[in-house]
């Protein structure tokens, strides 16, 4: 199971977004990943950090099952969120 990484580079009218996708295998046969867009959601001279997370399954017997959550940050919003996950990893890391 590996992660997969892809950049973007979107225009919709006047916002542009641009960022990293992750895909993250959940189980052995791929079915179920995590899907994490980290962003800059800029419009106009207004810039947001925007985080969207989704969680699909998509085993053959089953509909295609989804769960999404986002958020969009100020950058001093964002600092403080990758503050506490370096914190976070190494804590985890340490152990």
């Amino acid at each position: 199971m590996s992660i997969e990484t892809e950049s973007f580079d979107l225009t919709f009218g006047s916002i542009h977004y641009a960022g990293t996708r992750l895909t993250i295998p959940i189980d052995d046969d791929e079915y179920m990943v995590y899907r994490v867009e980290i962003a800059n959601h800029r419009r106009g001279s207004s810039s947001l950090v925007t985080f969207h997370l989704d969680r699909d399954d998509s085993r053959p017997e089953h509909k295609t099952v989804g769960q999404s959550a986002s958020a969009y940050l100020s950058v001093d919003e964002a600092k403080q969120i990758m503050q506490a996950l370096q914190q976070a990893i190494k804590e985890a890391d340490d152990e």
